[in-house]
């Protein structure tokens, strides 16, 4: 994970889908179940290249590497003000945001993970682009690719020790 660009956090009222603050329905209807839903995105890099990996529901936790006392806290913040939404470089406003913000920035979040994924193409990305560019005094109308996105459908922590004792078996088999 190069960095994470963005985290919503919030429950909603299974009934009217309103925000859940401090455990009410803050539209009053009455309804006192809630659902979570977390959504996020990070860059990442293979060592090839780049790509923007989307992450929803409960994998959210995983890519943040939380630990089940760190999604608590988390989960504690986002029910005593509705939401928590973090976006890359911006200025908290709240302690709730301050303490996303070094949450998401903190070393650990670096560190190798398997993803995971299956790409997806969002709604304005459907159409086709293209621009037009003159090389010299030829012109060329160029297709424009759209950037490679990815919807993470499972993460897994790297087992340095077993990855190595694999590598060792396939060389000393070779």
């Amino acid at each position: 994970i190069v960095s994470i660009q963005y985290l919503k956090i919030q429950f909603l009222c299974l009934t009217c889908g309103a925000t859940i603050i401090d455990h009410h329905c803050h539209i009053s209807c009455g309804y006192q179940h809630s659902t979570l839903k977390a959504e996020a995105s990070a860059i990442v890099t293979d060592g090839s290249g780049y790509s923007a990996v989307y992450c929803d529901s409960m994998l959210v936790g995983d890519l943040l590497k939380c630990k089940p006392q760190e999604w608590d806290q988390m989960l504690s913040y986002v029910n005593k003000q509705g939401s928590i939404v973090y976006y890359r470089n911006m200025e908290p406003e709240t302690e709730a945001q301050e303490w996303i913000s070094k949450f998401v920035t903190r070393n650990k979040i670096h560190s190798p993970i398997k993803i995971y994924c299956q790409p997806f193409v969002s709604q304005n990305q459907t159409e086709e682009r293209y621009k037009n560019m003159k090389i010299k005094y030829q012109k060329y109308t160029v297709k424009l690719l759209p950037k490679l996105q990815l919807r993470t459908i499972n993460i897994q922590s790297i087992d340095y020790i077993q990855e190595a004792k694999s590598i060792l078996s396939d060389l000393c088999v070779h």
